[in-house]
């Protein structure tokens, strides 16, 4: 009995290890410090938007079908409704097709601009997009001075205008 339930453990443990081979390592995400001025996003209206072109972004990334970007989006719609954006040049960024992140927006009432990092190779979507709902602040230079969960959107939106770092429980 005992000699059987160690033998199922290993093979599962080998099983695993190959599983993990085959998803290859873990992707890059967006820190604090990273140089995306030559990044550019496709809106869903056709325009093309780059970071780094001067004006201070802020990245709203979500995916429509994540219940974890369904539970944070009222915060996140809450906050759009009542901020006074200045300067800030506001982006919702979402992996998967355009309509879809569209209809998600309009659904929740953002009225900003809204994106896919569509023609971008899969390992700068991920960087991007691969954490949702993910908040990421960018400088005019383009440079990434904050990021966090979406749930920490006020701290990452703070970064931006104290020059960066990451939201504390991120």
């Amino acid at each position: 009995m005992v000699l059987g339930l160690a033998v199922l453990a290993i093979a599962q443990v080998v099983v695993l290890a190959a599983r993990a081979r085959a998803l290859g390592p873990a992707p890059d995400f967006l820190t604090g410090g990273d140089d995306v001025s030559m990044l550019s996003f496709r809106l869903v209206d056709g325009a093309a938007v780059r970071l780094g072109d001067g004006r201070r972004t802020l990245l709203l990334a979500f995916d429509p079908e994540c219940p974890h970007t369904r539970r944070v989006a009222p915060g996140w719609t809450e906050w759009l409704s009542t901020m006074d954006s200045g300067d800030l040049r506001i982006l919702a960024i979402a992996p998967g097709p355009p309509g879809a992140a569209a209809a998600f927006a309009r659904e929740m009432g953002w009225l900003v601009p809204v994106g896919t990092p569509a023609g971008l190779d899969d390992e700068t979507v991920l960087m991007v997009a691969g954490r949702v709902p993910w908040v990421i602040a960018v400088n005019g230079e383009g440079v990434v001075v904050g990021e966090g969960h979406g749930s920490k959107l006020a701290e990452v939106v703070g970064a931006i205008w104290s020059g960066g770092g990451r939201a504390s429980g991120a």
